[in-house]
């Protein structure tokens, strides 16, 4: 709905989000991941947005402004 459109147009690099319902074949009902990237293509009465995300609850993901895992090179590491 409108909403979740909003709240996915508010997201950017290192959002976190919880995604819900995913089908029975998937390790489990939810994930939570972190963006990392996004790419949008605009057509008339269409908007995509691709999220390349990363798993929050599995991976070591960069936090941006986080006194943790901000550190680059000492508690993350860059790459993509």
């Amino acid at each position: 709905g409108t909403t979740a459109y909003r709240a996915l147009l508010d997201a950017d690099i290192s959002t976190v989000m919880t995604v819900i319902d995913l089908p029975d074949e998937a390790l489990s009902p939810t994930v939570t991941a972190t963006v990392e990237g996004y790419t949008e293509r605009i057509s008339q009465a269409q908007h995509f947005l691709d999220f390349h995300t990363s798993r929050s609850d599995t991976d070591s993901v960069w936090v941006l402004d986080d006194p943790t895992y901000s550190v680059l090179g000492t508690t993350t590491r860059l790459g993509y």
